[in-house]
């Protein structure tokens, strides 16, 4: 019988495991015996079972329980291979606050351009700056609007 893998004593009940296998054979074990046995406990055509083997890791079963997890580790011992498990990578990404200050934002390169474009102060001889709240409109530049006398005293505010 194979031993349980021991995932660590923080393991909670709703955890999750991955069952991972890396083509690797019981000692002793001959590939030629061990592949069929391994096709037939998960039903494999001989092309999924060369990948199996041909491949540096391979998932068995993702995101189950850990009895689950077990049961197919033994399974495959049983056949000859060797299985692992490993807890579920968690797919939210972890957060972490930055110290007050920090700088989060990813640093921008700015490209300094040699070149500038030379100042016409011509144009800008003509420009003034007023005071903030200055009204900077000439008179004549001003729209005039004439308020409308509407007559509302047929509605009322009473529930209908």
């Amino acid at each position: 019988m194979v031993e349980e893998q021991s995932i660590g004593s923080d393991s909670a009940v709703g955890d999750k495991y991955d069952v991972l296998f890396r083509g690797k054979l019981k000692s002793g074990q001959l590939s030629d015996q061990v592949k069929p046995r391994v096709a037939e406990l998960f039903k494999l055509s001989s092309e999924k079972l060369e990948q199996l083997f041909a491949a540096k890791l391979s998932y068995l079963k993702r995101n189950i329980d850990l009895a689950t997890a077990n049961k197919i580790v033994a399974a495959m011992a049983s056949v000859g291979a060797e299985a692992e498990i490993q807890p579920t990578k968690n797919s939210k990404p972890l957060l972490s606050m930055a110290p007050l200050g920090a700088d989060v934002l990813p640093k921008k390169t700015v490209e300094k351009t040699t070149e500038t474009s030379p100042v016409d102060h011509s144009k800008l001889a003509g420009l003034v700056a007023e005071p903030p709240g200055t009204d900077v409109l000439g008179a004549t530049e001003k729209i005039q609007i004439e308020a409308v006398d509407i007559d509302v005293s047929h509605l009322s505010l009473e529930d209908l």
